[in-house]
């Protein structure tokens, strides 16, 4: 009769959504793989914590998911291109111990992800644009292992402080803090640096004296440091692409090699 349709119906409704847990869907049952969400199940008040068996957020799984306020990422080792994009009410995100990648555009123009970002010292890949326009974000940290920032934290307005852990390795920043108008210094003098690429510091908060490392060996584009009225002085420690071992200028943006 009816009831016998009714419990098909009910059948077919649990086995349709056996991949889906607190509105995460996951890609089978063993639940490694977030491929997504559902907007039906999602919590309430936004805050979602990964399986235990999770170790990869697929590309674009949760991109302009609006119900997201706040994830807990419990063993994930990777996070997949666009994975959080335009998740305009994320605010906060733990990451997971283990974590070992970041893809491109994961958190591009989150807007609301805010405070101290804490990237596991573990992360080897930082991809470009990873937290592009994420205007909240205030101070962040670049684990060893990241050698090159590619429009990494592009305008981060609100972002104050970069800190490196031991033994940085970044030798490339390429346009990875344009329009970080908050950004009043970095610690060039920290890192192994070879390259500034594109318009890296460009309409950035950088604020007195520059110094630059003894490995810099160029500055490849006349915006890096333009409209950064704030500077007043530039200092390097070796020749670069042939100027003098010591520079000092007014304003960084009059330089001719800039």
């Amino acid at each position: 009769g009816d009831s016998m349709f009714d419990d098909a119906s009910s059948f077919d409704q649990d086995l349709s959504s056996w991949n889906i847990e607190s509105g995460i869907v996951y890609e089978s049952f063993s639940k490694t793989t977030i491929t997504g969400f559902d907007s039906v199940s999602f919590p309430a008040d936004g805050n979602i914590t990964t399986h235990v068996n999770a170790t990869i957020i697929a590309n674009g799984a949760f991109n302009n998911c609006s119900e997201l306020i706040s994830i807990t990422m419990t063993s994930v080792v990777e996070i997949g291109n666009n994975a959080f994009g335009n998740c305009t009410n994320l605010t906060s995100v733990v990451f997971s111990s283990v974590l070992e990648t970041i893809g491109e555009s994961a958190f591009f123009y989150s807007t609301n992800l805010s405070g101290d970002i804490v990237l596991p010292s573990g992360l080897t890949i930082l991809g470009r644009e990873a937290f592009s326009g994420c205007t909240s974000i205030t101070q962040v940290n670049i684990p060893s292992a990241i050698t090159h920032l590619n429009h990494t934290f592009w305008s981060c307005s609100s972002l104050t402080t970069v800190t490196l852990d031991n033994n940085s390795t970044i030798d490339t920043i390429s346009d990875a803090f344009g329009y970080c108008s908050s950004l009043t210094s970095f610690p060039f003098m920290s890192i192994p640096l070879v390259t500034i690429n594109g318009s890296a510091f460009y309409e950035s908060g950088l604020t007195g004296i520059v110094e630059f490392p003894s490995t810099l060996q160029s500055i490849t584009d006349g915006n890096a440091f333009e409209n950064c009225p704030n500077i007043t002085e530039a200092r390097m420690t070796y020749s670069l692409d042939g100027v003098p071992t010591l520079m000092m200028y007014v304003s960084i943006s009059s330089f001719g090699i800039f």
